[in-house]
């Protein structure tokens, strides 16, 4: 578990993957950098880019075991206690996206856009939450038998789901409307997450900024959550 990402931080399986392989076979320590012909050789196209973004340095350094979950890479109780909380929250387990051969695609052009967002990691961590269903909603804390009243506490109203609360929402109906993105937010009657940003996505497919509106429509969405 290495790549530099949440979800399983494993490669993406790939028929000309060599398992016997090891991460120094295409290190070229000389230069201080990886060699790009053999990754984009036994690698998939999209961990590629992940993984020559990683810095190589020109020494050698014994390897450590590092906690991605926290600023200096230390485990803690209470970040790991986190974690497992919001991974039990919706019965998942890290990774198991990867795992869906009927959805890969689908979910492989998500994680590719998600890694290139120029967003910070606390929202990009968010986005991930969203796509696992794991962010702690009203709706999903009754599933769990937690003693709460599920009504979206910004309008007092419907059920707080994840359609209901980023889109359905009168309060967030106005925070799209009134963006700079101008989104009518009652459209979009999807069921999931992945399906509601694909949805997004599709009406910038043409458009040269895209990846500004959608670091735009990220912000949003982690807004519009703290309101809550």
């Amino acid at each position: 578990a290495w790549l530099p990402r949440p979800s399983s931080f494993r490669p993406i399986d790939n028929d000309n993957r060599d398992p016997n392989l090891h991460l120094s076979y295409f290190l070229n320590l000389n230069a201080g950098s990886l060699n790009e012909g053999l990754v984009r050789r036994y690698f998939h196209p999209i961990d590629v880019e992940a993984i020559l973004r990683i810095p190589i340095g020109r020494g050698r350094y014994q390897d450590r075991l590092v906690w991605h979950f926290s600023q200096d890479g230390v485990y803690s109780v209470k970040s790991g206690y986190q974690i497992a909380r919001d991974i039990n929250a919706s019965g998942d387990r890290p990774g198991s996206f990867y795992s869906t051969s009927s959805n890969g695609g689908q979910l492989s052009l998500f994680w590719h856009n998600l890694w290139h967002l120029p967003i910070p990691n606390k929202k990009r961590f968010f986005l991930w939450k969203c796509a696992h269903n794991i962010l702690p909603l009203r709706s999903n804390l009754c599933i769990k038998k937690v003693q709460v009243d599920e009504r979206c506490p910004l309008c007092n109203d419907s059920k707080e789901t994840f359609l209901h609360l980023f889109s359905q929402c009168p309060f967030a109906q106005r925070v799209w409307y009134c963006s700079i993105l101008g989104i009518d937010s009652k459209q979009f009657r999807c069921s999931s997450f992945m399906d509601w940003w694909h949805s997004l996505l599709d009406r910038w497919k043409n458009l040269s900024h895209k990846s500004e509106l959608s670091r735009i429509a990220s912000f949003i969405l982690w807004h519009i959550w703290k309101a809550q």
